[in-house]
């Protein structure tokens, strides 16, 4: 949706929806994660599915000054040996899956000043996470 915009009568963005999905794959050798950073994360296979849906507007005086809110569910799925041991046995972490929702909001000045505020909730474990609002600057 687009209107002129009362304070310079520019043509601006009054709403915008947007619905996007996103599926990607990683394998990992584990030879190359380092002690540290062992954890459930690093098994060989990792399967991740965002769907995500977008709500942006209205502009007001310039294009980067906007509000904007993303709600998006998110599935992971992971399986394979763990990475950086020798052992072959069967490990409660060798097949996992995890899903959650996410629901931020950002409000954006001249695309430099920021106000977010970003909220999930853990499906897996039903653990609601409500966020603290933040304020950043981008330059």
């Amino acid at each position: 949706y687009r209107y002129n915009d009362l304070f310079t009568n520019k043509d601006s963005r009054l709403f915008e929806l947007k619905l996007s999905n996103s599926l990607s794959y990683r394998y990992l050798n584990g030879d190359a994660v380092p002690m540290f950073a062992q954890n459930y994360d690093n098994l060989r296979h990792d399967i991740n599915n965002t769907l995500q849906l977008s709500a942006y507007g209205p502009q007001i005086i310039t294009t980067d000054t906007y509000l904007s809110a993303y709600f998006n569910y998110s599935a992971n799925y992971e399986w394979g040996r763990l990475n950086n041991t020798d052992s072959t046995g069967t490990y409660t972490s060798n097949l996992r899956f995890s899903h959650s929702l996410h629901l931020n909001f950002d409000m954006r000045v001249i695309g430099i000043l920021h106000f977010a505020w970003n909220n999930s909730l853990d499906l897996s474990n039903l653990k609601f996470d409500i966020g603290d609002p933040w304020f950043y600057v981008n330059i």
